[in-house]
């Protein structure tokens, strides 16, 4: 007496089924997904921290499912398609309007996020990693491509311009891109910056006028992290007050 239907891909499906269920498309929510290599876990927590400063933020990734100071281990830096969906709704039904996902080539490939609604697009930086599941650099690369694809078209991709395969994905998008990195021709990039063991201070241009950052993460990755959500905060029209703390 129960119903069932045969489908050619049952991990798609299931991500339909759950967004439909928990109404994902009917969210009024700022979705960020940050992927890379590396850095995603530090970019994510740095986006969320500047959007905390006003307005309640979600964070799903390698240290599991936060909002609001509360905490939940997912095992998973993407959990599967059901468990971001209720947890969206969760958020939802809470008034929170922005969430900030890490997103895996994994859960990519296995479709964990074909149904949700992006509203832009974080890419850190590539390198070998995963070759045990993608079996190739190239395939493992595409994976990555998918969350970039998958923007609407009012959607923001935001990509490393120092990074080959970055550079590389911000020619190939037909979509709205914002560059960042050290690279002068980088929509945001230092302006002047020094390092050294008490953090990272220096003057970064945007498409919204020069900041001024401070920071006590140490060394040039974390700046380059540091870059990533200053992009992604300005796309979001952040105040810039709320950018610079």
């Amino acid at each position: 007496a129960v119903p069932w239907l045969q489908v050619e891909n049952d991990r798609k499906a299931l991500s339909h089924l759950s967004a439909n269920f928990y109404g994902l498309t009917e969210m009024n929510m700022t979705v960020i997904g940050v992927t890379g290599t590396n850095g995603k876990t530090t970019v994510a927590s740095l986006l969320q921290t500047i959007i905390q400063q006003e307005e309640e933020c979600g964070l799903v990734g390698t240290l599991g499912k936060a909002v609001d100071g509360e905490k939940e281990k997912t095992g998973l830096t993407t959990p599967e398609s059901v468990e971001i969906a209720e947890f969206m709704h969760r958020l939802s039904t809470r008034g929170c309007r922005y969430l900030v996902m890490e997103v895996s080539s994994v859960a990519l490939e296995l479709d964990r996020v074909a149904s949700v609604p992006f509203t832009q697009a974080v890419f850190t930086n590539f390198s070998g990693d995963h070759l045990d599941f993608h079996g190739d650099l190239e395939s493992y690369f595409q994976a990555k491509r998918k969350l970039f694809q998958a923007l609407p078209s009012e959607g923001t991709a935001v990509v490393n311009l120092d990074d080959p395969r970055g550079k590389k994905l911000a020619g190939e998008l037909q979509g709205r891109v914002i560059t960042y990195g050290f690279d002068p021709g980088a929509d945001v990039h230092p302006l002047d910056h020094s390092l050294d063991l008490s953090g990272i201070r220096g003057r970064i241009h945007t498409p919204a006028g020069t900041l001024h950052l401070q920071s006590p993460l140490l060394g040039r990755t974390n700046l380059s992290n540091l870059l990533a959500a200053v992009a992604s905060a300005v796309d979001l029209s952040l105040p810039r007050s709320q950018v610079e703390q």
